[in-house]
Parts: C-alpha cells; structure tokens; sequence
C-alpha cells in the first residue's frame, strides 16, 4: 500500500492522485482476496479428497487385515488335519509293518492284497467300539 498522507492546502491533483492510488489498492486489495478465498477452497477440496482417500484405504486395511485372519485359522485348521493324516498314515504304516512279520490269521485263511487286510483292520479297529456299545 502506497499512501501519501492528506496534507491540508494540498493541490487538487495530488488528492485525485491519492483517491485514484486508494481506489486502485482497494481493488488489488480485493483481488487478493479473491485469490486467497480461491487458494482456501482449493485447500480444503484437497484435505475432503486426502479424508476421502484416507478412509478408502483404511477400509482397504481392515479388509485385508480381515484376510490374514481367515487365512491364519485356515492355516491352523490345514495344519491340524494334516497332524491327523499323519498319524493315521503312521498308524497305518505300524499295522502294515505288523501284518508283515506276523500276519494274522485272518490273512492266513484268506489271502488278499496286504493293504485290503490293513484296511479291513482298520475299519473294524474303529468299528469295533461302537459295536461294542
């Protein structure tokens, strides 16, 4: 801002002059308002886009985080199944390396495929409590 005091006695022109460089700064002066207020809008058009963005990713976050779970208890899952695979597998390799050494009767008499017998054991080995029952 640019203003000259108003001395008294001063020449005509010079106080036009001063009106004129007034008027002159109020309208710069409105500009930057103008242009600050359109600064502002463009911020906070910015900030609601950065919340907006934020929560999708947030969202995003959560959904994933939500996979891992299932995945997690999957996996706990899978893994306690394959602990009873194998210890049936186990089982089954003990029975089968029994039939081997000392077959019983049960094979004597009727001679089929190792593993039909194994099988048939098996079957009757866990049939046979609820039988009894």
């Amino acid at each position: 801002m640019n203003t000259k005091p108003v001395r008294k006695g001063g020449n005509l022109e010079e106080i036009k002059t001063q009106i004129d460089e007034s008027k002159q700064n109020i309208q710069d002066l409105g500009q930057e308002i103008e242009q600050i207020e359109q600064e502002n809008q463009d911020i906070q058009k910015k900030m609601v886009d950065v919340a907006q963005q934020s929560q999708r990713l947030e969202a995003s976050l959560s959904k994933i985080r939500d996979e891992i779970t299932i995945a997690q208890q999957q996996k706990t899952e899978t893994e306690q199944k394959l602990a009873i695979n194998y210890k049936h597998s186990a089982d089954l390799i003990v029975l089968l390396e029994r039939i081997k050494r000392t077959p019983p009767e049960a094979l004597i008499l009727k001679p089929d495929a190792p593993y039909k017998t194994a099988q048939a054991t098996t079957l009757l080995r866990h049939l046979l409590p609820y039988l009894n029952d």
